[in-house]
């Protein structure tokens, strides 16, 4: 796992999905708006099934993770207040949790293919994102 940081925030972690090596292996902080982890399941054994239980969140940011499906990805990282501090390879079977500042993205192969996440709920892009 490779975590980037910034004035001691966490800006993004990338994770390889080779990384991945307990059953269930969590990549995310207890106290992060999101929760991010892999499950390494075998035939035979089940999570057992369960709901979430209401119960009141407040999450003031948005978070998001990104993985690669096909292709590759720079992974262009700012601070909050829309300082570059770096560039980050995001490869096949690799995903990047952003957590806080800024970010925006190139794909670096025809049809790169992403999956994406991300707590909501959606408002509008106006209110949702601030672009630079």
């Amino acid at each position: 796992m490779r975590t980037i940081e910034y004035s001691g925030q966490v800006l993004a972690k990338i994770i390889s999905i080779g990384e991945c090596t307990r059953p269930i292996q969590f990549f995310s902080e207890a106290d992060d708006a999101l929760q991010v982890g892999v499950s390494i399941c075998s035939k035979g054994n089940y999570i057992q099934n369960h709901i979430h239980n209401i119960f009141p969140r407040n999450s003031m940011i948005l978070n998001e993770v990104l993985y690669v499906v096909k292709g590759a990805m720079k992974a262009n990282l700012y601070s909050a207040d829309r300082k570059f501090v770096e560039s980050a390879l995001v490869k096949e079977g690799e995903f990047i949790i952003l957590l806080n500042g800024g970010h925006g993205f190139e794909p670096l192969t025809d049809e790169t293919v992403i999956f994406e996440a991300k707590n909501g709920p959606f408002v509008s892009v106006e209110h949702d994102k601030t672009k630079f």
